[in-house]
């Protein structure tokens, strides 16, 4: 698992909406000849104040970027006050419960906390890597 979450209970819940929009979008971006850019390279010398796919791109990019700082914020932040493995009895998007006793079972993000000097990334990332698995 990548971040110790529960089983989502819902195909309802806004996280799988918000995941499968961000994979249409990289999806359709992907595709060849998707964007006027990649035959006119000149165009991405052209400022974003002119280039609506370049201020939309942007502002996907902090989007998400904030949404995977702060799933992958909150591992972290267990890692570097409990350790690892640390004390969790859940782990449901955004919110976790402590228990003395429990023990959190293996994560990527947990993993990926607990050797980031190692691999020297930064926490931005570390978080679109976990993101990408």
């Amino acid at each position: 698992m990548t971040y110790n979450w529960a089983p989502l209970q819902s195909s309802l819940d806004p996280s799988i909406a918000t995941i499968n929009d961000m994979a249409a979008r990289i999806t359709r971006s992907a595709y060849p000849g998707a964007h006027l850019v990649e035959f006119f390279k000149f165009l991405q010398y052209v400022p974003a104040s002119m280039a609506k796919w370049k201020r939309e791109a942007d502002e996907w990019y902090h989007k998400y970027s904030k949404m995977f700082e702060k799933y992958y914020g909150e591992i972290e932040e267990l890692v570097v006050r409990y350790g690892s493995p640390f004390p969790v009895l859940c782990m449901i998007v955004t919110s976790c419960v402590q228990v003395s006793g429990e023990e959190q079972p293996p994560s990527f993000c947990a993993t990926l906390a607990e050797t980031k000097s190692r691999h020297g990334l930064s926490k931005l990332e570390s978080s679109w890597l976990a993101a990408t698995m």
